[in-house]
């Protein structure tokens, strides 16, 4: 039976039929909703930092933005501070960021609601096979971390003669003893030497001259990157889809499960043994630290040890390369670092504490991650919540944010002739009460965000600097 009642609704001028009067209502509570959720966004966008956008992507062609990012992105940051001094919005290689000045570092360096590991598994896909090591839903990066601080940091002492036999056997690989003038191809053979000396630490003699695993800690890097780059290619809901496919992700789930299958097997064996060596002592690398700091949390040790080489391989490689370029035209300050270096060998040899004495050698290690640091934009977070900063800038929960580098390199507000090569500049920081905390290569600062800062900053530094 039909019937005529109504249900009306005088605020919004309509008579509804009874009988719809249920799918009515939902379709009003959904309306409702969505007005809701609309009127905040609009309230947050209208809350955040009037700032401009720069490099702005074109619909079209966003590529273009991200090319520009990467072959500019020294001059955009500076061209940007120039005009807008606080912080401004970038389009990047990896999206729309809010790019702030370093003068807001110290606030945001040990925020809990900024998350770097959030901002890595967002930005690098950690949800999906292959790009494992960028998870933020498992232990792995605590373990990873704890194993880095507690571990190797504190064990460098243990390691420093192995990394020096290590290089005893690999640099004549790379380099030859020929006595006379021959070409290397640096980028390649430094490398190999840093995977092998890296791999030394971390898995011990069992792997570390594995040329499979040697490949894959120097392949994965880079794969993973370009995985991460041709996966964006596509709109998010599609992601995990497009990973099946693209021959780019396929590549780098390949090698994961390669990785597996090398260090499964040490693992077995050690385990077996009950984690001790045969001669009745613990082994002193990360699959070992791993073991003991896990806890009973589970980790996979095929993507940790990925993890540390990723973190540690290419990073290393990349200074190490740029300081052979500064030194190369300065033949002065090449005797000088040689000279550092034969009186350190003659008083103690490869000991930890011997290392230290080499300040000129840490001085010039400082100035040239000063004029290249890893990344132009430092102290990458997601913003967990909504926070307002000590000076009213806004910072809504879901965004992804940086701190610019450029107080180090682009500014001679703290350095005198920021542009040029000193390698003598921080030797004599460290002779100043007022600048000598800051002067050492391990340290951190707003001025030189090398290493990050706060409790982000890389705990790995200690290890890079040995």
């Amino acid at each position: 039976m039909s019937s005529s009642y109504h249900f009306k609704l005088p605020m919004l001028g309509i008579a509804v039929p009874s009988t719809n009067l249920a799918v009515t209502t939902g379709s009003i509570v959904c309306l409702l909703v969505l007005v809701q959720w609309v009127l905040q966004w609009v309230l947050k966008q209208n809350r955040l930092p009037q700032w401009p956008v720069y490099n702005k992507a074109s619909p079209f062609n966003p590529s273009k933005a991200k090319n520009n990012f990467r072959q500019s992105a020294d001059e955009l940051l500076l061209n940007g501070f120039s005009k807008s001094p606080k912080g401004y919005f970038l389009d990047t290689d990896v999206g729309r960021q809010m790019i702030l000045s370093p003068q807001y570092a110290d606030e945001l360096r040990n925020d809990p609601r900024l998350s770097f590991k959030e901002f890595t598994s967002r930005d690098f896909s950690g949800d999906l096979p292959g790009f494992e090591v960028f998870s933020s839903k498992s232990d792995a990066n605590a373990i990873g971390v704890d194993v880095v601080r507690k571990k190797l940091t504190r064990t460098l002492g243990l390691v420093t003669e192995d990394i020096s036999e290590e290089m005893a056997a690999v640099l004549p690989e790379q380099w030859s003893e020929e006595t006379e003038w021959h070409e290397v191809p640096l980028k390649s053979t430094l490398l190999e030497m840093v995977a092998r000396l890296s791999s030394r630490v971390f898995l011990g003699l069992d792997v570390c001259r594995n040329p499979e695993w040697i490949r894959i800690t120097i392949d994965y890097t880079v794969n993973v990157f370009m995985a991460s780059s041709a996966i964006k290619r596509y709109p998010k809901f599609l992601h995990r889809i497009a990973n099946w496919y693209l021959p780019e992700t396929r590549k780098i789930r390949a090698q994961v499960t390669e990785a597996r299958r090398i260090i499964q097997p040490v693992i077995d064996r050690r385990a077996a043994a009950g984690w001790v060596h045969p001669g009745g002592q613990g082994y002193t690398d990360a699959i070992q630290w791993m073991h003991e700091m896990s806890e009973g949390r589970n980790y996979d040790p095929a993507i940790q040890q990925l993890g540390l080489s990723m973190a540690a391989i290419h990073t290393t490689t990349d200074l190490v390369n740029q300081i052979l370029f500064d030194i190369c035209p300065q033949p002065n300050l090449i005797q000088a670092l040689r000279d550092e270096a034969i009186e350190m060998l003659k008083n103690g040899g490869w000991k930890r504490t011997g290392l230290y004495k080499l300040r000129l050698m840490d001085s010039v290690m400082k100035e040239s991650q000063r004029l290249k640091p890893t990344g132009l934009v430092s102290m990458r977070r997601y913003v967990t919540e909504d926070m307002t900063l000590q000076d009213g800038v806004f910072l809504p929960k879901g965004s992804m944010l940086g701190v610019s580098s450029h107080w180090s390199w682009g500014s001679s507000s703290f350095y005198e002739n920021p542009e040029k090569f000193d390698g003598y500049r921080f030797l004599r920081m460290s002779e100043d009460p007022e600048t000598e905390k800051t002067a050492h290569f391990v340290s951190t600062s707003p001025q030189h965000l090398g290493f990050g800062y706060g409790k982000h900053a890389c705990p790995g530094r200690f290890f890079a600097a040995n």
